[in-house]
C-alpha cells in the first residue's frame, strides 16, 4: 500500500497515512465534513500533489494561498 505525506500550512507536524483511501477520513477527522480535497492536476489526475481547504468557498479559484496543506505521495 502506498504512503502519503499531509504537509500542513500552518506548521503542525506532517503526518503519514497508509494508502490514499485513508486521507479523506484523516482530514474530515481534523478539520471536519466541509474540507474540501482536491484540486485541477491532483494525484487522482497525475499531479504531484493534492491540496486542501477548510471548505468549498475556501477552494474556489484558489491557486493553493488558501489551502489548509497538501497530500504528496511518501
Amino acid at each position: 500500500m502506498s504512503k502519503y505525506t499531509v504537509v500542513f500550512a500552518n506548521g503542525d507536524s506532517p503526518i503519514q497515512v497508509d494508502g490514499y483511501i485513508n486521507v479523506e477520513p484523516t482530514l474530515r477527522a481534523k478539520y471536519g465534513y466541509a474540507v474540501e480535497i482536491g484540486h485541477d492536476g491532483d494525484l487522482s489526475n497525475g499531479g504531484d500533489r493534492t491540496l486542501f481547504w477548510a471548505d468549498e468557498k475556501d477552494a474556489e479559484n484558489d491557486d493553493g494561498a488558501n489551502a489548509l496543506g497538501e497530500v504528496r505521495k511518501a
